[in-house]
């Protein structure tokens, strides 16, 4: 890009200001999915069933786990189950790993939840605290690629 009347580094911070803002908004639009479908599959589990609650927490802001570059280099696919408290004020709380096969991947699942917040699961109107088992499924696509695009991270019931 090349700007005229601007400095070389002012037209360079700019640019990647632009860029910034262009993959923070990628970004919130893949957060966003991330949410609903989280919503979805939290919803399809019906974890007030077997709880004493009414309303079940609802994802309110968070993003998906990466997918470890390392294990993308390596083909390493992988499964971790979470276990967390949602707190009556909607944070996480208590993140416990109950099965992991991959240290990386682990780490990358509780980097993504330590930024959620819930909406709290309710009884008969009132904020309870619940506990949540979220398990993740890393895995690639086709073997002749290992980018970012060629994995997903697939969420689901333990």
């Amino acid at each position: 890009m090349f700007m005229t009347g601007i400095p070389a580094r002012t037209a360079i911070f700019l640019s990647a200001f632009a860029l910034g803002l262009c993959c923070s908004r990628a970004s919130e639009a893949g957060s966003n999915t991330f949410v609903a479908a989280f919503n979805a599959e939290l919803a399809q589990r019906d974890i007030c069933a077997s709880e004493d609650c009414d309303t079940a927490p609802r994802l309110l802001s968070g993003t998906e786990p990466q997918y470890p570059t390392s294990d993308l280099w390596r083909r390493t696919q992988g499964h971790v189950v979470l276990e967390f408290e949602v707190l009556t004020d909607g944070s996480v709380s208590n993140p416990r790993v109950r099965w992991s096969n991959s240290q990386s991947m682990r780490d990358s699942a509780l980097r993504a939840m330590a930024g959620w917040r819930f909406a709290p699961a309710e009884r008969e109107g009132q904020p309870v605290a619940l506990t949540v088992r979220q398990s993740f499924r890393f895995r690639l696509g086709s073997p002749a690629s290992a980018s970012a695009q060629a994995a997903s991270v697939e969420r689901g019931a333990s």
